[in-house]
């Protein structure tokens, strides 16, 4: 995965790897342990990818100073 983070499996407590724009883009990914399936709804995915958009730039203005 490009750009894998983690989250925690809200059943077992399992690392998941996701990717988060492929997150936004519906992908679904599932825990290695237990096969929980964790999702954006689609109602969400674009607050979710307007988010992650600010914290992109935020992260380049923290860069630049």
């Amino acid at each position: 995965m490009e750009s894998s983070q983690y989250i925690r499996c809200p059943d077992c407590n399992t690392q998941i790897p996701f990717d988060p724009h492929e997150l936004i883009r519906g992908t679904r990914f599932g825990c290695p342990n237990c096969s929980v399936s964790i999702g954006i709804e689609r109602g969400s995915r674009e607050t979710v990818k307007n988010a992650l958009d600010k914290l992109g730039e935020l992260k380049r203005d923290i860069g630049k100073n």
